[in-house]
C-alpha cells in the first residue's frame, strides 16, 4: 500500500467516523421532534376528548362521526379537523413506538419508512454533536469500517478496469 492510499484510507475512516457518530445524534433529534409532534395533536385533541368522554364513551370516532352528521354547518365543517388531528396523532403515535424499539432498529425505520417531512424538518434544524455513549461509538465504527470497504471496493474495481490498459500501453512502449 502506498504511502497516498494510507493517508486516503485514514481520510474516508475519519469522515465515516464523523458521520457515524452523527446517527444517534440526528435519531435522538427526531425523537425530540416527533415526541413534540405528538405532544401537540394531544393537546390539540383533548378538548374534543372531553367531549368524547362526556358524551360518546370516550370514543373520538363517534364524535367524529357525530359531527359528519351533524345538520349544523358549523359541526360538519369540524369534522375534517378533528379527523386530520386524530390521524395525526395516530401517526406520530406509531413513530415514537418504533423509535422506542432500540437505536439500531430505530434507525432502520426511519430508513425505510421514516416521516419524509419531518425528516428533513429536523435536517434542516440539526444541531451537530458528539455524543460520547455506546450507540454514537458502534455508530461510528460501523460507519467507518464501511466507507474503507467501499473505498477498498472502488480501487479493486477500478484496478480491475485500468490495470489491462496500464499492461497492453506498457508491452507498447517496451515493443518500440
Amino acid at each position: 500500500m502506498s504511502k497516498l492510499q494510507h493517508y486516503l484510507s485514514l481520510v474516508v475512516f475519519t469522515l465515516g467516523f464523523i458521520v457515524g457518530i452523527q446517527i444517534p445524534n440526528y435519531l435522538d433529534q427526531y425523537a425530540k421532534r416527533v415526541d413534540a409532534r405528538l405532544r401537540e395533536a394531544g393537546d390539540h385533541l383533548h378538548g374534543y376528548q372531553l367531549i368524547a368522554d362526556r358524551n360518546h364513551g370516550g370514543s373520538l370516532d363517534a364524535l367524529l362521526e357525530r359531527h359528519r352528521q351533524s345538520i349544523d354547518e358549523t359541526f360538519r365543517a369540524e369534522a375534517p379537523v378533528i379527523e386530520r388531528l386524530i390521524v395525526q396523532k395516530q401517526l406520530y403515535q406509531r413513530e415514537q413506538n418504533a423509535l422506542e424499539l432500540g437505536w439500531f432498529r430505530a434507525v432502520g425505520f426511519l430508513v425505510l419508512r421514516g416521516n419524509r417531512s419531518l425528516m428533513r424538518e429536523t435536517w434542516r434544524q440539526y444541531s451537530t454533536g458528539i455524543p460520547l455513549n455506546t450507540q454514537a461509538v458502534v455508530a461510528a465504527f460501523l460507519c467507518a469500517a464501511l466507507a474503507c470497504v467501499l473505498l477498498e471496493l472502488t480501487a479493486w474495481l477500478l484496478g480491475l478496469i485500468f490495470r489491462p490498459l496500464f499492461r497492453r500501453r506498457r508491452r507498447d512502449v517496451t515493443d518500440v
